[in-house]
């Protein structure tokens, strides 16, 4: 796919919601192997070992999203497995957590 379509197509939010999917898509966040805003509330998460979903961690990514002062009242943690997402194009879906 042309990276360029690709990048048209990605739908950008605040510079916050940019600052928390970057620092989750960076080193600092070993689990996550991809983040990303699919509305202004729900950032989905994808992981690659169906053992790093858990709710602990969708708390502690509500965490990150206050870290950056961006309220995470009203926001979703979706965590998915993006083996089955490469594989079969099927997105599962692991955890939902709505931030508190």
């Amino acid at each position: 796919m042309d990276s360029s379509i690709h990048q048209q197509d990605a739908k950008t939010y605040s510079k916050k919601h940019q600052q928390v999917a970057g620092f989750l898509n960076s080193k600092n966040a070993p689990k996550t192997a991809d983040a990303k805003w699919v509305s202004e509330d729900v950032l989905q998460i994808g992981v690659i070992r169906r053992s790093f979903a858990d709710k602990d961690y969708a708390q502690k990514i509500c965490g990150a999203i206050s870290a950056f002062n961006l309220s995470n009242k009203s926001k979703t943690v979706r965590i998915i497995f993006l083996p089955s997402l490469v594989t079969s194009n099927r997105l599962e879906l692991l955890v939902q957590h709505q931030c508190s």
